[in-house]
């Protein structure tokens, strides 16, 4: 019973803040890599203060360890935690975002004729991309900050391909194996006006 009491306090704990949990994302999908509480913040787009406030809540539990040096510390992932797989799963298992969520941040992008998402955002880490986007006359600082933002969200780099619709329908013509493998993995169309 006193194991079960000391799980509840550690979710209570680890799940009391959606920015925890954004938090607690970039590390289950970061695994190897060490983040200052200034990455963090940069990443999530979030303060450096709410960084560092939910680094210390996260390592005085156990789910993050950080080592001091003389300008801050650097927190990494550990696997050790007595609820990392279980965080882990479920963090896998839930989609980082919405489609129609994403639909609709894509649907300010002018001059988009198609958006397919695969990878990240199915939970498929066999796939090339996780955003293709074809479209022309796209403004690159539009698709800048939405990817920014759902890096944020995901706690991931976006891998996301752009190309005009010419190329796209010459590449889906000619059994292009880019193209071909985005549509043989887990994809979903979010945006189609091609047709």
């Amino acid at each position: 019973m006193k194991k079960k009491e000391h799980s509840d306090a550690l979710l209570e704990r680890l799940f009391d803040a959606e920015k925890r949990m954004r938090v607690i994302k970039l590390f289950i999908r970061n695994e190897a890599a060490a983040f200052t509480a200034k990455d963090v913040a940069g990443r999530l787009k979030i303060t450096t203060k709410a960084a560092k406030e939910h680094l210390e809540k996260l390592a005085a539990i156990g789910f993050v360890t950080a080592r001091h040096f003389r300008r801050g510390a650097q927190y990494q992932t550990n696997a050790s935690f007595v609820l990392y797989d279980d965080v882990k799963n479920l963090v896998v298992k839930t989609s980082p975002y919405a489609d129609d969520t994403i639909a609709r941040k894509l649907q300010r992008v002018k001059g988009l004729r198609l958006a397919v998402i695969a990878g990240v955002f199915l939970n498929d880490t066999s796939s090339r991309v996780d955003l293709l986007l074809v479209g022309d006359g796209m403004l690159a600082r539009v698709l800048r900050t939405i990817i920014q933002d759902l890096e944020s969200r995901t706690g991931k780099e976006i891998n996301y391909t752009t190309m005009g619709s010419d190329e796209y329908k010459y590449r889906s013509n000619m059994n292009d194996r880019f193209i071909k493998d985005i549509f043989e993995h887990a994809h979903k169309v979010v945006v189609d006006k091609l047709k």
